[in-house]
């Protein structure tokens, strides 16, 4: 049996006319509560309470609806005000890195100017790999194009002049394991010509790893050839000056030495002259005196004009000689002497047969080195005189052997170049020779040495200074 009761103020309304039913409609007016049905021990669920629940949960479900839009709407708003803000931040960040690439390049632009203009070779050293990149100045300088070269180290050391390479690996190790950022040396390279050219090369760490061990370095090689140049002719002008002013110290306390003597004299005996009696028997011995050391003082006088005349000025000429040839020269100049004399002569130059020096002294210390070997022969076999040249430690020395005398060089080691000194009792010897062949040689920025032995002979060693040769 049924029982009729109303909804609680948390009635549902429905439209009017629903069905309630299969068999009866019940008519309702609008907003009219729905009854709730009970029966006893069972519970029935109407057919207009499911039509009524399936409106509710459309409400629901558009009230949901409703909610998720205003949520996107909300949320939508919010992403455009974050997409318009990244947008800004990226427009920013990309004006900011348009703005860092255009200085980049202009900065680019200016160090290329830079380094075009002052003529720097620049290169980027990875150490593990041993790999170079050599920029086109770099290859320029050492007379190539950047297509020619190897970008390796090996590029780099293989043309360093030979007597630096150990030198040059020497610097590098150590600035490498000293922690120093920046570190530079000078160096000889061998160009695509085959000159040598001075460089200064300039390292600095670009990289390190944690243990402070470099991984990068760059490095600048700047061409100094021409200033190493003026700064060696400088040097060379210098060392000449002081040896100039060397000798002339010598020269002068020699000619003060060697004039006074003799000028004393001469005034010592003109006052002894009696002029009132001309044909005295004294002043005919004082005129004998007087013309002796007035003699005296002509030779004196000549042979301080042949040690000037001898002298090379800093400005000798210095010419590619063949010494094959410059030996013959010298040799016909003195034939008739080394006929008297029978003696025999050997040259040997396979070793170094061109030097570059000057004709003038080459001949006058060749002369007077093949004329003492000869003044000074022994008489006991027929003189041999041995020239010849060769290389060691990259200089060039010409050598002179006799089969002469000798020289006991315990005790005249000291003397050998010495002005008027004389080893042997032989009345043709002066003792300028050897003075006038050392100047020379030195004045050329060479070297000459001595080794005798007494009865056995002599050898004169004359060291070209290592720029001058070829």
């Amino acid at each position: 049996m049924l029982t009729k009761d109303y909804i609680t103020p948390n009635t549902l309304y429905v439209n009017k006319n629903l069905q309630l039913s299969s068999k009866k409609i019940i008519p309702f007016t609008t907003r009219q509560r729905i009854p709730k049905l009970r029966t006893v021990g069972l519970s029935i669920v109407p057919l207009a309470l499911t039509a009524d629940l399936t409106v509710l949960v459309y409400m629901i479900l558009l009230s949901a609806a409703t909610l998720i839009c205003s949520f996107l709407i909300v949320r939508a708003g919010k992403l455009k005000q974050e997409v318009e803000s990244k947008t800004r931040e990226l427009a920013e960040q990309n004006n900011y890195r348009q703005q860092a690439e255009a200085l980049a390049e202009a900065n680019k632009v200016l160090f290329d100017v830079a380094v075009e203009g002052v003529g720097l070779g620049v290169f980027t050293w990875i150490l593990a790999t041993r790999e170079i990149s050599y920029n086109q100045k770099w290859a320029s300088i050492m007379g190539y194009n950047l297509s020619e070269i190897e970008q390796n180290s090996t590029t780099w050391l293989s043309h360093i002049h030979p007597e630096e390479v150990s030198n040059v690996k020497s610097n590098i190790i150590f600035f490498l394991r000293s922690g120093e950022d920046h570190y530079q040396f000078e160096h000889r390279v061998r160009t695509k010509s085959g000159d040598w050219k001075w460089i200064m090369a300039y390292l600095k760490v670009q990289e390190r790893n944690e243990a402070g061990k470099a991984l990068k370095v760059t490095g600048v090689h700047l061409d100094i050839d021409d200033m190493k140049a003026k700064q060696l002719e400088l040097h060379k002008i210098t060392r000449e000056l002081m040896h100039s002013n060397t000798e002339l110290q010598k020269f002068a306390y020699i000619t003060s030495h060697n004039l006074r003597a003799p000028a004393v004299n001469l005034l010592s005996l003109s006052e002894l002259f009696n002029f009132d009696k001309p044909d005295d028997e004294l002043n005919r011995e004082i005129i004998n005196k007087i013309h002796r050391s007035s003699r005296l003082l002509n030779d004196t006088l000549n042979d301080l004009i042949e040690i000037v005349s001898n002298k090379p000025g800093c400005t000798e000429t210095k010419e590619d000689l063949d010494l094959a040839e410059e030996t013959d020269h010298v040799l016909n100049s003195i034939e008739y002497l080394l006929k008297q004399e029978k003696a025999e002569i050997n040259v040997n130059f396979d070793d170094v047969p061109q030097i570059k020096y000057s004709r003038k002294v080459l001949h006058s210390v060749l002369l007077n080195l093949i004329s003492n070997a000869l003044k000074y022969r022994s008489t006991d076999r027929q003189p041999v005189i041995n020239i010849s040249s060769y290389q060691l430690n990259g200089l060039n020395y010409l050598d002179v052997k006799d089969n002469g005398q000798g020289i006991d060089l315990n005790r005249h080691q000291t003397k050998i170049f010495g002005l008027y000194q004389r080893f042997s009792r032989k009345p043709e010897g002066k003792g300028l020779g050897l003075f006038i062949v050392k100047s020379q040689i030195e004045s050329m920025n060479g070297t000459i040495s001595v080794d005798s032995k007494v009865d056995q002979g002599t050898t004169f060693t004359i060291g070209f200074n290592k720029f001058e040769y070829n």
